[in-house]
């Protein structure tokens, strides 16, 4: 339909309306751009005619406005955003108008590198450019093949239906540098591990240097792996596929690296990337996670467990535990650490027990134990335990074992000589002469270990000094015939029992011992008063029935024993070689009370 009506002619008498033309030739509508570059139009004035079937002719002249109105903004500033080397994207808010549809309104988007204010200087092809086509309904527009490290600036237009132009607000933008040079990792790559627990540590590093992107906009990523080849290099993260440990905020320099698993060794490297995507790659380093606490004691094997001994002495023995009947999960057996304890009870069985209860017995090992230990207690019977203990100080304790030194008896004389009265108290015979040798052993040698004490006499023909063996003790407490028989300063006299009544006994002048026997000396090392002693004993330590006092307490002659090698002729003054008997057996005849002698004593 025309804008203006004009030439419309009206005949009122044949009531027919002819229409005129509404101009005088067709025109096609002018295209967005021609739009914008369009000036403001002005009022127009259109001349209609009307003829009436009348006599009289009236010509009506009417005006139809035209839109002078340009499109309003709402806000007019230009967003910019995705700044890249080459390329942004500008965005804006649509405009609107009175007249023309908001969905008819054109946009045109121009760039240039001067700072441009006027339309006509950014319509002018010499000053800048046209971004793309005039486009209708647009709010945004991504804008590339920029140059680098260049400053741009952007208008953004928007015309109406009638060709009213409104500029929004010149845009800046600066594109960045073209980077393709990767970080330089700081400290030469060096990194530093601190905080390590059962399952993490924290990874440290010297900041990285770019020469475009500044240090606190540097990206971090931290990677780990059991396999040290799978961190070596950039190319081997990136071909292992390995997630990072954590996020590392810009600019960081440490990360708590957790959920790992104990006692494991970590390789360890940092990525470090620029604003333009450049990676640089620091140097691998390795890492241990802290074992788990070790509470599991060593495991003793109960079969090899046991105690070994050899060279056993009266006075030591030599001790053995292997090193092959321990091992640890987490110590191996050449850190392991044994200790020896010892004790005269049964009691130290037990981990527990031992350290109560035990002695330490030399220094802690690290191979098992092979120990000489010395001055024990003759003829005692000790118990020796090891404890094996691990790095982490958990202990077990081997199976305890016991072992009996060989131990000496010891014999001394009683000290005050006796006329043959042996009694003690009401007792006599064998009771009085034990007590007074365990009244003697209490008072001079308490230090002796000794847990039986006898006089060495002959009483009756059934206690005589031939048949201690079988008379006294049982068990471990069983008269001993094997083991040296020795005065209180451990001086040797007999090798054994059956040295020792065969009068073989004692050493020579020299000090050394005598084949064939011989006592010379023995009064000294065995403390006598006198020259003889009581034995009521006939040679190899038989009972002289004929020689003794009646339980040793009344008047009939008596069997004595001479400490040296005086012969029978003594009174005549007479000297013969020494006589083995003589040591037992050296006379007989004399008078209960009437001879004074020693009374010798054992204890073992």
């Amino acid at each position: 339909m025309c804008n203006s009506y004009v030439g419309q002619k009206v005949w009122f008498g044949l009531s027919l309306l002819f229409l005129a033309n509404c101009g005088r030739e067709s025109k096609s509508a002018p295209t967005a751009a021609d739009a914008i570059k369009a000036k403001p139009a002005t009022a127009a004035t259109a001349t209609s005619t009307v003829e009436v079937a009348t006599q009289t002719t009236t010509t009506v002249t009417t005006t139809v406005p035209v839109d002078t109105i340009a499109p309003a903004l709402s806000s007019s500033g230009v967003l910019v955003s995705a700044v890249s080397t080459t390329g942004v994207t500008l965005t804006w808010i649509a405009a609107t108008d009175t007249v023309t549809p908001d969905s008819d309104l054109v946009y045109l988007v121009y760039k240039s590198t001067s700072s441009l204010t006027t339309q006509a200087d950014w319509q002018g092809a010499s000053k800048a450019s046209q971004v793309g086509a005039p486009t209708t309904a647009l709010t945004t527009v991504d804008i590339q093949s920029l140059d680098p490290n260049t400053t741009y600036y952007f208008m953004v237009m928007v015309s109406d239906q009638a060709g009213n132009i409104t500029l929004y607000d010149v845009a800046t933008a600066a594109t960045a540098i073209l980077d393709l040079t990767p970080p330089v990792p700081g400290n030469s790559g060096i990194l530093a591990f601190s905080s390590t627990t059962t399952t993490g540590f924290t990874v440290t590093w010297t900041a990285a240097a770019d020469e475009v992107t500044s240090a606190a906009n540097l990206a971090y990523e931290v990677f780990a792996s059991t396999t040290q080849s799978e961190v070596a290099t950039l190319s081997a993260i990136d071909a292992a596929n390995l997630s990072t440990q954590g996020s590392v905020p810009a600019g960081g320099a440490s990360l708590a690296v957790v959920g790992l698993t104990p006692n494991i060794t970590y390789y360890v490297n940092v990525v470090v990337s620029d604003a333009a995507g450049n990676r640089g790659v620091y140097t691998k380093a390795a890492n241990t996670t802290l074992q788990t606490p070790d509470t599991t004691a060593p495991v003793v094997d109960p079969i090899l467990a046991g105690i070994l001994f050899s060279s056993v002495g009266t006075t030591s023995v030599t001790v053995r535990g292997r090193l092959s009947a321990v091992t640890d999960d987490r110590t191996i057996q050449a850190n392991l650490q044994f200790q020896l304890y010892s004790s005269t009870s049964n009691n130290i069985d037990t981990v527990a027990h031992t350290l109560a209860n035990g002695t330490p017995v030399g220094s802690v090992t690290t191979n098992g134990i092979e120990l000489a230990v010395a001055d024990l207690a003759p003829n005692t019977t000790y118990y020796f335990n090891v404890l094996v203990q691990d790095q982490a100080g958990n202990q077990s304790a081997y199976t305890m074992t016991s072992q009996a030194t060989s131990g000496l008896m010891y014999m001394f004389a009683q000290g005050s000589t006796r006329t043959g009265d042996l009694r003690n108290g009401t007792a006599n015979g064998r009771l009085g002469a034990d007590a007074f040798c365990a009244t003697k052993k209490a008072a001079s040698y308490s230090s002796l270990h000794c847990n039986y004490t006898h006089a060495f006499l002959s009483v009756t023909n059934s206690d005589y000094i031939g048949n201690f063996p079988t008379q006294y003790g049982t068990g471990n407490g069983k008269f001993p015939t094997s083991i040296p028989i020795a005065n209180t300063s451990d001086v040797s006299i007999a090798a054994n029992w059956s040295d020792l009544i065969s009068s073989t006994v004692g050493p020579c002048s020299t000090g050394s011992f005598c084949n064939g026997g011989g006592v010379v000396g023995l009064q000294t090392i065995l403390g006598g008063s006198t020259t003889v002693f009581w034995t009521g004993t006939l040679s190899g330590g038989a009972f002289a029935s004929a020689y003794n006092c009646t339980g040793w307490t009344g008047s009939a002659s008596g069997q004595g024993g001479y400490y040296d090698s005086t012969s029978e002729d003594e009174e005549s003054g007479g000297r013969t070689p020494p006589v083995p008997s003589r040591f037992l057996a050296g006379f007989a005849g004399a008078s209960c009370t009437g001879m004074s002698a020693d009374l010798l004593c054992l204890c073992w």
